[in-house]
């Protein structure tokens, strides 16, 4: 998982700054179309294609891309804060998308086995925006 993030670090530190240019010239549909897999999982694109095609849409008319850009590279740029996952004093849902590679399920299962009174659930055929991707399952779990 570490390499994962090591890598697109590097993504964002050598576009840094041209990122804003290549959307606003018209390079947004190849943006786009590359970062959807990040975010849903293949089962999305498969049974609920409007919803892709509503995200997409959402990234291609975005007016502000370059905040868009440096909002992503602030989460790989946040501070830890594993210490503080055992003093969270209320019961706590965790929960990850079986094919997130940004918030993996071993992560999250980290996260639940250091919050006391969490629980994990970890949602198969969904990625990293499992609320979009599988709302029912969501709110069921939230019950």
């Amino acid at each position: 998982m570490q390499h994962w993030r090591d890598l697109i670090r590097r993504i964002c530190a050598s576009k840094r700054g041209n990122f804003g240019k290549r959307f606003h010239a018209g390079q947004r549909t190849t943006i786009a179309d590359a970062a959807l897999p990040f975010f849903f999982a293949k089962a999305t694109f498969r049974e609920q294609p409007e919803l892709i095609q509503r995200n997409r849409d959402l990234i291609l008319n975005f007016p502000d891309a370059e905040n868009v850009f440096q909002s992503a590279r602030a989460v790989f740029e946040r501070t830890d804060f594993t210490e503080f996952l055992p003093r969270i004093a209320i019961p706590t849902l965790v929960i990850a998308g079986r094919e997130d590679l940004g918030a993996s399920p071993a992560e999250a299962q980290f996260i639940a086995e250091h919050v006391p009174d969490a629980r994990l659930v970890v949602v198969e055929e969904a990625n990293h925006l499992v609320p979009l991707e599988k709302p029912r399952q969501v709110a069921e779990e939230m019950r």
